[in-house]
């Protein structure tokens, strides 16, 4: 079964996903980000719409392993030992596969 996100359960996934990465939900308020903070909740966001767009498609991944290839990319998993925000990302994908199943 494909499974189906509507806007407002995609906007509530990523809500999830920012708040477990210590990330702002909203990039405004009473307290400023820094670039770091902005650049981090910036890959986390992304992480998620790839991550959701890839379970939305026709061929949505079975595994752990196919999903966090699918949100982002075959060369990340090489890349990640280099560049912290690599590492970042595939955090985040395996965070949102275990999120949506029911494993934490």
């Amino acid at each position: 079964m494909k499974p189906s996100f509507s806007t407002r359960d995609q906007a509530d996934i990523e809500a999830a996903a920012l708040r477990e990465f210590d990330c702002a939900v909203l990039s405004f308020g009473h307290k400023r980000e820094s670039k770091q903070r902005a650049r981090k909740r910036a890959q986390v966001e992304a992480t998620t719409r790839r991550f959701l767009d890839a379970a939305n498609s026709s061929r949505p991944p079975k595994s752990k392993a196919e999903a966090v290839a699918a949100s982002t990319g075959t060369l990340t998993t090489l890349l990640s030992f280099l560049f912290p925000q690599y590492a970042l990302a595939i955090a985040v994908a395996g965070w949102l596969w275990d999120y949506l199943n029911g494993e934490l």
